[in-house]
């Protein structure tokens, strides 16, 4: 299967959507899904996509070209503040499930996946749509793969003694120098850690005002940054993607809001807890703002409370939540489910000899060709066996069967078998059921249905469960 992203970045707009269009693709891949994507931006875009194929190209405009290009493509994702209404429908006329990121419902968007991991979502004015499927609010907050697993409670120190400054990748409103000035002047005494992104222009004017308490690190990457808010006591930044970092670390900041998108990122923290003031860069501050603000932060009360809402509140499971769910539309939307047949042989035979399958079953021993054969043969012959297949794209990726001794199909037993590529998917339950549902409507005096599950299987049970299925009985051994 292919996916294909298409973003935006430059230094004059930053980078946020390239980052977080990053973590999406890494996540993509490990469902082994292939990922590329069409680009509008300068060379530090370039690079920052080393690791999959990119291509440079205007898409907001030179849409015609696309048309070739995406002809293969089975998910598009769109993640853009120039692309116009017409652009998005054009796209979605020609790869029909399209995933959009979105951050301040910005557009009426066509039929698919409207993903926006605001904090603040709540308060705005979704339509919700037919055809469209909403991913809102903190659950799907899009945090880079670094960030996972932090699940001890940040250490609070009594007394500040290191404070963080990151305006990202490219800080437009050139706000790090003087936040830089204001803290060499009035607290002198911190350990001043300042992140210079690679579109940074006053590197020059931020190194002039550095004091001997002042470190600077350059062009950090996703583990430095992160190390760097596990060890801080307290941050400045701006309002973005940075808070929910901030957030997942448990480090307590003042914020800056420096673009107006922010502004439902900022309100949904402050009533969450985890920001208690923010400062407005775009309409002017004041030197005295920044201070005042930081004072607040002094005592530690305040900051281990700042600390363990921001910990409590997000997980760093967005990109799961988001990558699994979409995986599982695009399935539903697409797949097809019919009686086996003698062509699938192949395929099913692939399928019985997958480690994990073989694992699970209480035959383990590698299935041979000719042994496949014959049983195919069989179930196929059989009047009391039934075999459903599931493709996808005209590619089996699953089976289930039924097996009963009653001429009536009274009472049957249940197998499941999910081809590796799609597991994780959210399927199995889904699956059960629409096989179950026509394995009723062609023998109506089906009452019962019975599945074997080995005990170390959790997953095959917990499906099993959501598909409607009782556990009757345990036997370990």
């Amino acid at each position: 299967m292919k996916l294909c992203i298409l973003t935006e970045g430059f230094a004059y707009t930053g980078y946020g959507h390239v980052v977080r269009c990053l973590a999406i693709a890494r996540k993509f891949r490990q469902y082994h899904i292939s990922v590329s994507f069409f680009i509008n931006g300068d060379e530090n875009v370039l690079s920052m996509l080393s690791e999959f194929s990119v291509e440079s190209i205007a898409w907001q405009k030179d849409t015609i070209s696309l048309r070739e290009k995406l002809e293969s493509v089975d998910i598009l994702l769109i993640d853009s503040y120039i692309a116009s209404k017409s652009t998005y429908y054009f796209l979605q006329s020609i790869v029909p499930f399209c995933i959009y990121l979105d951050d301040f419902n910005r557009l009426d968007y066509p039929p698919g996946v409207i993903v926006n991991g605001t904090v603040g979502v709540e308060a705005l004015p979704y339509n919700f749509e037919k055809n469209r499927f909403y991913l809102l609010g903190k659950d799907y907050v899009i945090l880079r793969d670094e960030f996972k697993g932090i699940r001890h409670e940040k250490i609070i120190s009594s007394e500040i003694s290191s404070i963080l400054v990151t305006f990202g990748g490219t800080d437009p409103l050139n706000v790090t120098p003087r936040v830089l000035k204001v803290l060499v002047e009035s607290f002198p005494q911190w350990e001043k850690r300042i992140v210079i992104g690679a579109a940074f222009k006053s590197n020059e004017v931020i190194e002039s005002l550095a004091d001997k308490r002042t470190k600077l690190y350059f062009n950090v990457d996703a583990i430095q940054m992160r190390d760097l808010m596990l060890s801080s006591d307290v941050a400045i930044s701006a309002s973005g993607q940075t808070i929910n970092e901030l957030a997942v670390t448990g480090l307590p900041a003042i914020v800056f809001k420096v673009a107006e998108n922010q502004s439902y990122n900022i309100s949904g923290w402050m009533r969450y807890g985890f920001i208690e003031t923010y400062i407005d860069a775009i309409n002017g501050w004041k030197d005295e703002d920044l201070v005042e603000a930081l004072h607040l932060l002094l005592p530690i009360k305040k900051r281990r409370l700042l600390s363990i809402c921001g910990q409590v509140l997000m997980d760093a499971e967005g990109v799961d939540r988001l990558v699994r769910k979409s995986l599982f539309l695009f399935a539903i939307q697409n797949m097809q489910f019919r009686r086996a047949q003698e062509l699938d042989s192949k395929a099913l035979f692939d399928l019985a000899n997958d480690s994990l399958v073989r694992q699970n079953s209480f035959s383990t021993h590698p299935i041979v060709w000719e042994e496949h054969e014959t049983w195919l043969h069989s179930v196929l012959s059989n009047t009391q066996r039934l075999l459903y297949v599931f493709l996808l794209r005209d590619s089996l990726f699953a089976q289930i069967r039924f097996d009963t001794t009653d001429s009536d199909w009274r009472e049957s037993i249940i197998s499941i078998s999910i081809g590796a590529r799609f597991r994780g998917w959210g399927l199995a339950p889904v699956i059960l059921q629409k096989a179950i549902t026509q394995l009723k409507s062609e023998n109506r005096a089906c009452i019962q249905i019975c599945a074997y599950i080995k005990v170390e299987n959790i997953a095959s049970r917990k499906a099993f469960e959501r598909a409607g299925f009782k556990q009757v009985e345990r036997n370990s051994e």
